[in-house]
């Protein structure tokens, strides 16, 4: 009822229209309706995932190769010290961003995702300039996420015994796979993949304990390598 009254709200008369959208004239298409809001069922977004299913992709999704592979590089150049803080600076300023895009998409849905917001709230340019940009974004990291899972292999498998190029073209026809069957296997594929990761995540954080209180070879290192090297 109440996705039905908005709705009604935004279809109801260009004036009632035009005092929604604004003073910007960017807001309304030529058939006088807010562009990229939820009008018609050409537009609607139509939900194919459970709510297990995005609450697990959204948990995996910050668990990458940032996290697992990038942190040992920062680790050994910077220090724990330096990571803490770090980590925590970006985190706030993402939490932020993330709560921002809740609440607008809460209040005013749309089809256009935030290159739609971009548009509606600052200058179409800026719309146009996030759309390519975040389309830039996706051609460049399936590279560098399957360019990161052979390196990984590369611990168990040497380059001089299998081509890296041998697991980057098994993964990037896994991944077109996985795509092509829809969004509910991708979702379920997704949900289960992101849970391995979350219990790997767990995992390494008890060993890491475990090492620290020296259960591993019986030195308690606790905050040593704080203070040297730093």
């Amino acid at each position: 009822m109440e996705s039905h009254s908005m709705r009604s709200r935004h279809s109801s008369s260009p004036h009632d229209r035009k005092e929604l959208a604004g003073s910007n004239e960017y807001d309304l298409d030529q058939h006088g309706h807010i562009r990229g809001i939820e009008t018609s069922a050409e537009t609607s977004l139509h939900r194919g995932l459970k709510a297990r299913h995005i609450s697990m992709i959204a948990i995996g999704g910050a668990i990458g190769t940032g996290l697992i592979i990038g942190t040992g590089k920062a680790l050994a150049k910077a220090g724990p010290g330096a990571i803490l803080i770090s980590y925590s600076l970006i985190g706030f300023v993402v939490f932020l961003v993330m709560a921002g895009l809740g609440e607008i998409s809460s209040w005013l849905p749309m089809s256009a995702g935030f290159t739609g917001y971009a548009s509606r709230f600052c200058d179409p340019s800026l719309g146009f300039a996030l759309g390519w940009t975040y389309w830039l974004k996706y051609i460049i990291l399936p590279p560098n996420q399957l360019t990161a899972a052979a390196l990984v292999i590369q611990f168990w498998l040497p380059r001089d015994r299998v081509n890296p190029g041998v697991w980057i073209a098994i993964f990037l026809v896994l991944i077109i796979a996985i795509n092509y069957f829809g969004v509910r296997f991708f979702g379920e594929f997704e949900f289960w993949l992101s849970s391995f990761k979350v219990v790997v995540i767990i995992g390494v954080i008890l060993v890491s304990l475990v090492i620290t209180a020296g259960g591993a070879d019986g030195h308690a290192r606790g905050f040593e390598y704080w203070r040297n090297p730093g």
